[in-house]
C-alpha cells in the first residue's frame, strides 16, 4: 500500500513540477511578444544580469515550496501508517 502512496504522490509533485514549467514557458513567451512589439529601453549590463539571478531565484523558491509540501504530506502519510502498525502490535 505504501508503494502506491508514494508512486501517487511521486505521480502528482511530477504533474505539478510540469505544469509550473509550462505556466513559465508561457509567460516567458508573453513578456517576449510584448517586448518586441514595444520599443525596448536600453538598461545597464548589471541590471539585466539582477532580472535574471532574481526571476532564477523566484523558481527556484517556488520549486522548493513545491518540494516541501510534497514532503510534508509524505511524513504524515508516513506517520499514520507506523501509528497504525503500533496500534495492531498492541
Amino acid at each position: 500500500m505504501m508503494k502506491k502512496v508514494l508512486g501517487y504522490l511521486l505521480n502528482n509533485r511530477n504533474i505539478a513540477i510540469d505544469r509550473v514549467r509550462v505556466n513559465r514557458v508561457k509567460k516567458k513567451k508573453n513578456k517576449q511578444n510584448t517586448n518586441s512589439n514595444t520599443s525596448i529601453k536600453s538598461t545597464s549590463k548589471s541590471s539585466l544580469k539582477s532580472d535574471k539571478s532574481n526571476e532564477e531565484l523566484l523558481k527556484e523558491i517556488e520549486d522548493l515550496r513545491m518540494e516541501n509540501d510534497y514532503l510534508k504530506k509524505l511524513q504524515a502519510l508516513v506517520q499514520k501508517r507506523t501509528s497504525q502498525q503500533k496500534k495492531k502490535k498492541h
